[in-house]
């Protein structure tokens, strides 16, 4: 990538952080890169991969186009905010199957609990 690639990456990065009110600890933190590899990316002692601009643009709700070249006016950037979590932690919270909501299936008469009941000594 070329020196003015790298500086407005960073330019941009910089400038959605402060929209976000984050610091590059709490960009790590998001998108699991190391704070010691963002710092020098940002410097430009090392380029960036696509795998990291794409991280970077999914948790600061940009496109990685925005990232690379023209970033959104902090108008627009303040009407996708809401995608941004306000504080380092977990993005979302969802069930890992799915199924939170989902009520508990009916024993039927021929469940094989009821099979148990019927031929368990104690239980007659």
């Amino acid at each position: 990538m070329g020196n003015n690639t790298h500086r407005q990456i960073a330019a941009n990065i910089n400038a959605l952080l402060g929209l976000a009110d984050w610091k590059k600890s709490h960009l790590s933190r998001a998108t699991g890169i190391t704070e010691a590899t963002i710092s020098r990316k940002m410097r430009g002692m090392a380029d960036w991969s696509i795998t990291d601009l794409d991280k970077i643009a999914d948790v600061l709700n940009v496109t990685t186009v925005e990232l690379i070249g023209t970033p959104p006016t902090a108008t627009e950037w303040d009407r996708r905010r809401t995608a941004v979590p306000a504080a380092p932690g977990p993005r979302f919270l969802l069930s890992p199957t799915g199924h939170f909501d989902a009520p508990p299936a009916p024993l039927s008469p021929v469940s094989p609990t009821s099979d148990i009941m019927s031929t368990c000594v104690l239980c007659q």
